[in-house]
């Protein structure tokens, strides 16, 4: 299986441009592939921390007129929450975000599996929505748009669901009376059963 996802990756790689003009797409992604190849060039400079946040794009001042000139378009974001974000708060930033994204998928996953309440639903959706409108575009940390306010609420939602189903499933357990299995014959098991049989 792996191997056969593997060639598929390949062969999709190896053809992308082809692939990509045979369902009326731009290869380029309407220019997203350019301004994301010019920023890798710009990450790789400041890959630990990050410019700081919102300090990168300046227009034709600092790194950012690198992208601009690329693209020859006035620009002021990414086009992708992922490299916006690590432009900004470095590698660090990024996998601190991509360790909370990940436990609450985890919180959201053990909720989803254990009657999960209507909540939990929507803090799962809001955590799907931000996954998907991050494909191709997408902000994580703007504070201008609505994706960073249902990522928080999410965040915080699951984590909570999470330990509510927990501790429910705590009390259940602790509810249940114990069965001690004790040798036949023992005290505890009160006088021992005699059975009358006939003798001829």
């Amino acid at each position: 299986l792996i191997g056969i996802s593997a060639l598929l990756g390949l062969i999709i790689y190896n053809n992308f441009d082809s692939l990509m003009y045979a369902i009326g797409k731009d290869p380029t992604l309407t220019g997203r592939t350019i301004i994301w190849s010019s920023l890798l060039t710009s990450i790789k400079k400041q890959p630990v921390l990050g410019y700081g946040y919102t300090a990168f794009w300046g227009f034709l001042k600092g790194e950012s007129a690198n992208t601009i000139l690329v693209f020859h378009g006035p620009l002021g974001y990414a086009e992708s929450g992922v490299l916006e974000l690590w432009l900004e708060l470095g590698a660090v930033g990024l996998l601190l975000y991509v360790f909370i994204f990940f436990r609450a998928t985890k919180d959201a996953v053990y909720c989803l599996l254990r009657d999960p309440s209507p909540a939990a639903m929507w803090y799962t959706s809001g955590l799907f929505y931000l996954a998907v409108s991050n494909i191709e575009g997408g902000k994580l940390l703007s504070t201008s748009d609505l994706g960073l306010i249902l990522s928080l609420i999410a965040f915080a939602g699951l984590r909570r669901e999470a330990q509510q189903v927990r501790a429910r499933i705590k009390s259940e357990i602790r509810q249940k009376p114990e069965v001690l299995i004790k040798p036949f014959g023992s005290r505890e098991l009160g006088p021992a059963l005699s059975f009358p049989f006939s003798h001829s």
